[in-house]
């Protein structure tokens, strides 16, 4: 196997950002290690040990990758089969971007009606439920009344009591308001 060979059919992977990764993750646990108070907790030392094992395998990805890529390649060539060159694929971005535009259009206009219905039946259960707890919150702070006009009741022949007012003079008529005599009604 040549290396031109093995160049040509997997590129390889770039290793500068795995290793500024890496790089990150060891100034973290530097960083963890000197702020932390001595002697190490179970956090800190649960983050430093975290942060060097994520900095160990963000350094061996790209190695892992280039020798899978080569090994596959190495298998390729070993059975004497070339991979052969095949074309990229074209695609209509245009065609491709109508085609998701529409797509999307017709299950937003199925879902649309539905979506309507089931969020104006809980604005109506929440607004019938928010009533009900305000209609059983105001029952609850109404005191009772001390008395009721109907529960007093007058000695006969007795004015009405000033307070009760136009209860009182329905529900006990006074002495004035009684209905004129019968002779009165016929020259009336």
């Amino acid at each position: 196997m040549a290396p031109t060979e093995n160049a040509s059919v997997s590129p390889r992977t770039p290793k500068a950002p795995f290793v500024a990764a890496s790089a990150l993750f060891c100034v973290v646990a530097v960083l963890i290690g000197s702020f932390a108070i001595k002697p190490l907790g179970a956090a800190e030392l649960l983050g430093l040990l975290a942060c060097v094992a994520s900095a160990s395998i963000s350094t061996t990805i790209p190695f892992a990758l280039d020798f899978a890529r080569r090994a596959d390649a190495t298998r390729g060539f070993a059975s004497g089969a070339r991979p052969a060159a095949q074309p990229a694929p074209t695609l209509d971005t245009s065609a491709l971007s109508a085609e998701v535009a529409a797509a999307v259009e017709a299950r937003l206009s199925a879902a649309l009606p539905e979506l309507a219905a089931q969020i104006t039946a809980s604005l109506a259960a929440a607004e019938e439920k928010r009533r009900a707890e305000f209609q059983a919150a105001l029952a609850a702070a109404t005191p009772p009344r001390p008395f009721e006009a109907e529960a007093i009741t007058a000695p006969p022949g007795a004015k009405p009591r000033l307070g009760r007012g136009l209860a009182g003079l329905m529900h006990h008529p006074s002495a004035l308001a009684k209905p004129p005599a019968p002779e009165n009604r016929e020259a009336a």
